[in-house]
């Protein structure tokens, strides 16, 4: 949203805009745990809700998904812990208003989430989709916060086929035949020399 003409598409996995909203109570419950525990310094208590809040869902216990994939999200999730608790780490500004702007979005958007994914993601995802033009919504069955980890063949399936078509999109609108036959570049509002 702040810098449009660097951007040529949108893919969101799991997520709408930098301003989540959350009423689940199951989601509330596991952001106070993830609070609690960043308040006593438990990193180890702060990675194991985080790993159900997200990897597992609200369906599901932790131990039905992959031991495999819970090692490397337990990996991730603690190397993101050292690197951004600390007095000195980066945080970046947000942009404001989003949900409201997101009629500026004018570019492509594939917005994937999982079935088994928080009901507030799920809805946040949804209205993602359903706020900005032409916009392609992908539900994963069997998948929560992270299809794209759960289900990496599928998750890239639709991923390549988005871009693909995306690519195809952008080729025929970039340039285009006028009425006496030249070939007029849309972008730039002129024939090419």
């Amino acid at each position: 949203m702040e810098h449009p003409a660097l951007v040529e598409a949108l893919v969101v996995c799991g997520a709408g805009t930098n301003e989540p909203h959350f009423f689940d109570p199951w989601t509330l419950d596991q952001q106070r745990c993830q609070l609690q525990a960043q308040q006593n310094g438990d990193v180890e208590g702060w990675v194991e809700s985080y790993l159900t809040a997200y990897l597992a869902g609200p369906y599901r216990p932790l131990t039905s998904v992959d031991s495999a994939l819970v090692k490397r999200c337990r990996e991730m999730a603690g190397h993101t812990v050292e690197a951004h608790a600390r007095s000195s780490a980066f945080l970046p500004e947000h942009a404001k208003n989003t949900w409201a702007r997101l009629v500026e979005i004018d570019v492509p958007l594939l917005a994937i989430v999982g079935d088994l994914d928080s009901p507030d993601h799920r809805t946040i995802v949804r209205q993602l989709a359903a706020g900005v033009r032409g916009a392609k919504m992908v539900v994963r069955e069997g998948a929560a916060h992270y299809p794209n980890m759960e289900q990496p063949d599928a998750f890239n399936s639709v991923l390549s086929g988005f871009l693909r078509n995306t690519e195809q999109r952008r080729s025929a609108a970039s340039s285009m035949t006028n009425s006496s036959g030249d070939t007029v570049s849309k972008r730039a509002g002129r024939s090419p020399r």
